[in-house]
């Protein structure tokens, strides 16, 4: 009530929250704003424990024409299980000013090079 919410309004926030479509809808609406996009030939790099196996990241990325390989200065970004991840890979990144997202918005990005 504090927040000037009707119950209605809060039973809606909680039903789209519990499905998933806002952090879509977030993420995407990032994505879109830091004009972040992929093209083919870009090197990506994966870290962590990714929700899938890395194998089916890295054919995905592939069949989009991207390279894989390691975290250098002319990476166009790194994907992580965690982006807020302290490893190696992504401290690296971080220091040289590489982006890192996640799964979904990896899946995202490969998504609309292919519909470019």
């Amino acid at each position: 009530g504090m927040l000037g919410l009707t119950p209605h309004d809060v039973e809606a926030a909680l039903a789209e929250a519990e499905s998933g479509v806002a952090d879509e809808a977030l993420e995407t609406a990032l994505l879109q704003m830091t004009g972040l996009c992929l093209h083919p030939g870009d090197r990506v790099v994966f870290t962590g424990e990714l929700s899938r196996p890395r194998s089916d990241f890295e054919a995905m990325a592939a069949e989009a024409g991207l390279a894989l390989g390691g975290v250098t200065k002319s990476t166009a970004l790194v994907v992580a299980a965690d982006p807020n991840s302290c490893s190696g890979k992504a401290a690296k990144a971080r220091s040289y000013g590489v982006p890192i997202i996640t799964e979904d918005a990896f899946c995202r990005l490969v998504a609309t090079l292919h519909h470019a």
